[in-house]
């Protein structure tokens, strides 16, 4: 595997302890790949001030009066909004996005849930496919259009780039998606935003993160094997046998993928270098 990541010892066992909520992993992510100094403790506090200043409609009840204030008061009073630049590093570390009030979508949905959850609303980032949506009982709201409550057929134009793919809607789309599915998620737009940007390093340290969250992810393991090589090439020589092992797993795990020829020749080549 890669050479030893004293930042993944450190995230693993956090990454995985239930006792720490979404928000407090995704800062310790934040803190581990890019602000070594970050205060986590600071940024919990920043959440609840925000949590302890919201007064949802007294009318709501839980219902849509209650949803459609929670996202008055997120999106209008204190300004949130989605950014839709994938390369935009700081939309993914929520950090940064507590402080500018610009983020992924994700991100937002995440300090949205946060503060839902101090009027004891249950809004939870939902598993619909193509498009993040965050749900509240039967009510559906988009962070990307300011949290705007959305109709079925809302959902089902913004389903239909990807039904061929994935099918009609169905219930499980429609359901929280899991806590470690989130933080994943959380993970996978920061290394997106770490290859995009060439951060070999801190991409390969962000697959390596979502590998220890969910150890058989192929994608994860493609995305390490490709990284490793490439630092590998531009002079990294101790990521060449982490390299070769991550891509070899790759091709046992998936030897019908479409790119199984063209990660055979960088397998060789790497191989041919020893």
């Amino acid at each position: 595997m890669a050479p030893f990541d004293p930042f993944l010892a450190e995230w693993q066992p956090y990454a995985t302890d239930p006792q720490y909520s979404l928000a407090e992993k995704s800062l310790k992510l934040a803190q581990l790949v890019e602000y070594p100094d970050l205060d986590i403790t600071e940024y919990v506090g920043k959440l609840a001030s925000l949590r302890e200043a919201f007064r949802p409609d007294p009318s709501g009840e839980g219902g849509e009066k209650a949803v459609a204030s929670l996202c008055s008061y997120v999106f209008d009073a204190c300004g949130f909004k989605v950014s839709d630049d994938v390369t935009d590093l700081r939309a993914g570390i929520l950090s940064d996005v507590i402080d500018a009030r610009v983020g992924s979508d994700v991100a937002v949905s995440l300090v949205c849930s946060e503060i839902a959850a101090g009027a004891g609303l249950d809004l939870r980032i939902l598993s619909f496919p193509g498009h993040v949506i965050a749900g509240c009982g039967e009510l559906r709201i988009d962070p990307a259009d300011g949290g705007r409550i959305l109709s079925g057929d809302d959902l089902e134009k913004l389903h239909r780039p990807v039904a061929a793919r994935f099918g009609a809607i169905n219930e499980r789309m429609l359901s929280p998606a899991s806590p470690e599915a989130v933080l994943v998620s959380v993970v996978h737009g920061l290394k997106r935003a770490y290859m995009l940007s060439l951060s070999r390093e801190k991409a390969l340290r962000c697959a390596l993160f979502a590998l220890a969250i969910v150890p058989g992810s192929v994608p994860d393991i493609r995305d390490a094997g490709l990284v490793s090589a490439s630092l590998y090439q531009h002079g990294s020589k101790e990521h060449l046998e982490g390299a070769i092992e991550l891509l070899g797993i790759y091709l046992d795990t998936n030897p019908n993928g479409p790119d199984v020829d063209q990660i055979l020749g960088i397998v060789r080549e790497l191989k041919a270098s020893r």
